[in-house]
């Protein structure tokens, strides 16, 4: 052998030495870069998750904000029995409006007592009488739609006042719808 091939030789041992060294050194590094890469990405993407389930919580709320506060607004069109005083004088208010007589407001509280339903609310049946022009009377009570309570009418009677007369008497039983329980 020669010189020139003991140094080739010895050479070649040399860069696979340092080859070897390298990758030995190297391989477990690119394996840890990977691995960290690999957390990296999972912890990426539970993070984009939680934005997500953040944002999703947060309309979720506001919806259900909006849907709380409409159950207000219908919760409060039901009446409490302390209230009847003024339903009593918004049907008042509106009878002026349209120029009629109020005569007579009663609710009966005997079928209301007597109701032994189980829900959180109850009709209260009432009648009224009231005194006007036909077409008042029905504006009047297509104007019941907008009160700030329900009210619904069951049965109308009308009586002419006179023979020469616009005037009637409207004698109106219906129901109101009241609380039965307070949470």
């Amino acid at each position: 052998m020669n010189a020139k091939n003991i140094f080739v030789i010895l050479a070649l041992m040399i860069v696979l030495g340092i080859g070897g060294t390298i990758m030995f050194i190297l391989n477990p590094k690119s394996d840890q870069i990977n691995r960290l890469q690999s957390k990296l990405d999972i912890t990426t993407s539970k993070f984009e998750n939680a934005t997500h389930a953040k944002n999703e919580v947060a309309h979720v709320r506001e919806k259900l904000q909006q849907t709380n506060d409409q159950l207000a607004n219908i919760r409060a069109h039901f009446i409490r029995r302390e209230n009847l005083r003024d339903v009593t004088d918004a049907l008042k208010v509106q009878t002026r409006k349209y120029n009629l007589s109020f005569d007579e407001f009663t609710p009966i509280f005997k079928a209301y007592l007597q109701d032994k339903s189980k829900g959180p609310m109850k009709a209260l049946p009432f009648s009224i009488s009231i005194t006007g022009n036909y077409f008042k009377i029905g504006k009047f009570l297509d104007s019941w739609k907008a009160m700030p309570f329900f009210i619904f009418p069951d049965e109308i009677y009308l009586t002419k006042m006179e023979k020469r007369s616009d005037r009637l008497k409207a004698n109106i039983s219906g129901r109101l719808y009241a609380w039965a329980k307070e949470k």
